[in-house]
Order: C-alpha cells, then structure tokens, then sequence
C-alpha cells in the first residue's frame, strides 16, 4: 500500500500542476462546473481557505457523477488514500475506470499501478501492462515508462495478450482517443 500512497501523492501534485495548464476535454457537463471543480481543487490544495479533503471529496463526487472526467480522477485518488472519505479501494477503481474510458490517461496510469501492485486488486501483471499500454497510447510519459519495466518482466506470450486486452480496452473509448496501439515499447 505504501507505493500506491507515494504514487497517487505524486500524481496529485503532477495532476495540480498540469490541470492548471490543459483544457478541459468537454466532459464538464452534467452537474460540475469548471467553478465548482475549481473549488473542489482549492479545497484538495489548501487554496484560500484552510484543506478539506472532506469538502473536496464531496464536490469531486458530485462532478464524477455528472461524468466531469476530472472530478472522477481526482475523487479516485481521494478514495484510494482515504483523504477525506474512508479509504476504498473498489470505489477507487470505480472512478478511475470510468475516467480511463474516457481516454483520460491519468486514471489508466493509476489502474496500470494498482494491477501492477495488487492494491485493491488482484496483482495482475498482464492488465496492468495493458493499462499501462493504454496511457501510453493516450500520451502518458509515466505510463511509457512503466510499460516499459512491466514489458521487461513479462514474457512475449504477456507482451501478446497485454496488448490484446488494451486494444480491448480502448475499443470503447471516444474515438477520439483511439490510436495505434502496435507502438513499440521495448
């Protein structure tokens, strides 16, 4: 648990800065505004008012049901650390799917580490290489370079159906996300 911790920390504070410089990618209908995840962010950082995970937690789900792609990741990565809500695993896993599917590449990188480490899951090399085949496909750098440990530790008939499971996966994705996934990676 302790790697997932670090790794969703880590994420938290590329995802603050990067959220901070790219567009939104049209999921902010529903219930979320770019305001209120905004202020869910401001919460989670601490931004003008004192942190409260809690009050974050709660503007988060409330945007991820609306299908606001971002508050889906970030209410994800509370509930994987059980900031501001019990830590919860499955609900984690739930919200970074949902997110993942829709080509958000961050959520797919979380998944690749949550396989990668059993964290909530059953370990699973093979899915977590293909999730991690999928944020590469989608533009994660930290995806790639997982890909390309989780591809050295694997044998060929893995590398074969972890590519497999990724074409898979993002065979329901927004076409707008679908690319090549025959990329090598090692």
């Amino acid at each position: 648990m302790g790697r997932f911790v670090l790794y969703t920390l880590l994420m938290l504070l590329v995802s603050s800065a990067a959220n901070a410089a790219e567009p939104s990618n049209g999921k902010s209908e529903g219930v979320s505004t770019p305001s209120s995840y905004a202020q869910a962010m401001a919460y989670a950082r601490g931004e003008g008012q004192p942190r409260d995970f809690a009050r974050a937690a709660q503007l988060f789900l409330q945007g991820a049901k609306g299908g606001h792609v971002e508050s889906q990741y970030q209410y994800a990565l509370l509930c994987a650390r059980g900031d501001g809500v019990k830590q919860d695993f499955k609900a984690a896993h739930e919200w970074f799917y949902k997110a993942a599917m829709q080509g958000y590449f961050k959520a797919s990188y979380q998944l690749g580490e949550m396989y990668a480490h059993g964290d909530g899951v059953s370990f699973d090399p093979v899915e977590a290489t293909a999730w991690f085949w999928v944020g590469t496909t989608l533009g994660d750098a930290f995806s790639q370079k997982r890909l390309r440990v989780m591809t050295g530790n694997i044998d060929d008939r893995q590398i074969q159906a972890a590519q497999l499971r990724a074409k898979e996966l993002t065979r329901d994705m927004p076409t707008t996300y679908r690319t090549n996934l025959k990329t090598p990676m090692h």
